[in-house]
Parts: C-alpha cells; structure tokens; sequence
C-alpha cells in the first residue's frame, strides 16, 4: 500500500478545502395555498386574483396565472389558471440560493390596462441542508394584504453530484466541480485504482493512461 502522496494529489486535498464545489440539482417549489380577505371593486367583493411568478436561482424563470375570480381563499392544485405546471421545477447550483418573486394583482374585468396591484410577496430558499429525494420543508409568505403557502424539495441531484444539498462529489466522481470521473477497475482488459484526482493508477504490469495494455519493461 503507497502512502506518499504525489504533488498533484496533495494540491488536490488542498483545493478540496479551500475552493467550494460547485454542482447542480432540481428544486420542486409547490403553491399550496393563497389567502386575502380584502375586497375589491365593492365592498364584500373578493378579488379577481393573479400571479406574476419569478424564480432566480441557475437560470431565471417567470409566467403569469390566469385570474382566480371573486376568491378569498385559492387552493393551487397541480396546475395554475393557465395551464403552467405546479409544482414549479427550478435547476439550482449548490453554492448559491433560489430567489421568489411573486407579484399579486386584482384584474379589472371592465377596464384594459387598470388591474390593480395587491402585494409582492418576495423569498429566498437555501437548499443547502436539503438532502436530495427527502421530505418537503413547508414555508409561509405573510404580508398585511394576504397569506402565501408554499412547500419545496429537492427532486434529484445532477449525474456527478450527490450528498444535501448536492453539494458533494457522487462516488467515482473527482476534482473541483466533480469533473472527473474514474471507477476502480479490474478486468482482463483492464486493471487500475483511482486517486485523490480520479487519475487512473495502473495495476502491476499495465501500462498508462487507460492501464488496458502490457506495460513494456
């Protein structure tokens, strides 16, 4: 067994350290549920209720439902008044966070171009401590205007990520950004181990990169 580490090998500890790995993973946001005991137009009215959604987060994503009419309480279900999908599917990177944005309007039936604006309800989710395929974390938005209620989880993490958050190299995985990929192999056609990098290390008689030939003495 070698236990003196290569000049790249120990660089590679030290970057695994000090520099964050940067990976990829798919966030499920759900709206559950919208409450506004206000009233619009005339008094006792419930409002006709729409929703300007936008996520931040890898990529920036926005749509606007259609108006939920003369609603107090609005129970989402597994699309919004429009046709788009709910839950919502955001693709994140591990080291930074998902910002909502959520704008509320009161559509005028009567008048173009007069809706009025209700509240903007705004969050940010840190997915770093969820752990990929796990429960869903339950939140709520409060303002004076309304109530929002909202759930999310992490679906699933990008091929070479894995860990809460996918915040860690998925096995076989190496390097910053989990680039590298080396599966310790022992075969007739091949024979090698991995190290700290990912790099091939050859077997007694095979020769390098792929350790898969005859190493000539």
């Amino acid at each position: 067994m070698r236990f003196n580490l290569t000049v790249l090998e120990k660089l590679a500890i030290f970057l695994a350290i000090f520099l964050q790995i940067e990976g990829r993973g798919e966030l499920s946001l759900k709206f559950e549920q919208y409450k506004n005991s206000s009233s619009c137009d005339n008094p006792g009215n419930a409002c006709d209720f729409y929703f300007k959604i936008t996520t931040s987060a890898a990529f920036q994503s926005s749509f606007t439902s259609d108006y939920y009419g003369n609603k107090h309480l609005i129970n989402f279900g597994s699309s919004f008044l429009g046709g788009d999908p709910n839950p919502i599917s955001i693709t994140f990177t591990t080291n930074g966070t998902v910002s909502l944005d959520v704008e509320i309007m009161d559509k005028d039936e009567w008048t173009t171009g007069s809706d009025d604006f209700i509240s903007n309800l705004k969050y940010t989710i840190n997915p770093w401590n969820l752990k990929p395929g796990g429960d869903w974390k339950s939140i709520s938005i409060k303002d004076t205007q309304g109530h929002l209620k909202l759930k999310y989880k992490i679906i699933s993490c990008s091929p070479e990520f894995d860990g809460n958050g996918c915040n860690d190299c998925a096995t076989n995985y190496y390097q910053h950004n989990c680039s590298v990929f080396c599966k310790p192999t022992q075969t007739v056609s091949a024979n090698y181990t991995c190290s700290f990098t990912g790099e091939k290390v050859c077997g007694y008689g095979r020769a390098k990169p792929d350790c898969d030939t005859c190493r000539l003495n």
